[in-house]
Order: structure tokens, then sequence, then C-alpha cells
């Protein structure tokens, strides 16, 4: 009796890992000589953004950070971020500084993706014409893009109108930096 009831005992598991084998994704590794899974991995993704602006006393400022990683197939992420400012002054004077950002990554077997944006921009004006702009734009990863237009107008004492203007953008690695007048 014994004798049956391992024979049936080893057919059931026997049966049991051909089972397994025969459900799990498998193919032969040449290189190896083993069997490897072929099962596709889960992709993971994460974004995060944030932005932040600020205005009085002649000033307007704004900044825009985004960022996003994804690693494995099938993982998308994307992450923008947005801010404006305005300031109106008395007689005609005005600042304006919005800035843009945007990071997104697609995930791969092979590596992590990531991208990183970051974008700031000020805008000023001051009495007697006087007017300033500055823009900062630092961008990192193949989906990342960063944009900023800041602009001032200020009269001057003899009506005549002084203005500023920088409208300028930065994708993939890159930077801009840059002061007006």
């Amino acid at each position: 009796m014994h004798r049956y009831s391992l024979k049936w005992g080893l057919m059931i598991s026997t049966g049991a890992v051909a089972l397994i084998l025969a459900a799990a994704p498998m193919a032969f590794d040449s290189h190896s000589g083993r069997l490897k899974s072929t099962a596709a991995l889960a992709g993971s993704a994460k974004a995060s953004s944030q932005s932040h602006s600020t205005a009085g006393g002649g000033v307007a400022s704004a900044n825009a950070h985004a960022a996003g990683t994804a690693s494995g197939a099938g993982a998308l992420t994307a992450a923008d971020a947005g801010a404006s400012a305005h300031h109106e002054g008395t007689g005609g004077n005005s600042a304006d500084a919005p800035t843009t950002a945007h990071a997104g990554a697609t995930g791969n077997d092979a590596a992590t993706d990531t991208a990183t944006a970051d974008g700031a921009t000020s805008a000023s004006f001051g009495s007697h014409g006087v007017v300033g702009a500055d823009i900062d734009l630092v961008t990192g990863g193949a989906g990342a893009s960063a944009s900023g237009s800041p602009s001032a107008d200020s009269v001057r004492d003899d009506g005549t109108v002084a203005s500023v203007s920088l409208d300028r953008t930065s994708a993939g690695d890159g930077e801009v930096h840059e002061h007006a007048p």
C-alpha cells in the first residue's frame, strides 16, 4: 500500500511543478544555459511641483519647480508648475513676472528617467523711468522645460515710458540666466 501512495504522491508533485513552470513566462537564456523569467516588472513613477509668487513695492517675482522620476517599463509621469505676479503702481507703472516649469519622465527596464525644471522671474519699476527684469531657468533631463517672460514699464518725468521685457525658454539639459537692462 505504501508503494501506491508514494507513486501517486510523486505523480501529483511532478504535475504541480510542470504546471507552475508552464504558467510562468520563461525563456531559455543562451548565455547562462538556464531558464530565465520573462515576467514584466512593475514600473513606478512619482512627480512633484510647487510654485510661489509675490508682488508689492514696485517688484513682482515668481518661481516654479517641477520634478519627475520614472523607472520600469510602462512607468510615465509628468509635473507642471506655474506662477505669475503682477504689481500695478501709480501713473502707469507696472511689473509682471510669469514663469512655468514642466518635468516629464518615461520609465524603461534599462534605467531610471528623471527630469527637473526650475524657473524664476522678477520685474521691477522705480521712479523716474527705472525698470529691470531678471530670469533664471535651469532644466535637466530630456523631458524638462521651463519658461519665463518678465516685463516692466515705468513713466519718466517727461511722460515717455521706459520698458523692459524678456522672454526665454530652456529645455532638456540647459540653463538661462539673464538680466535687463
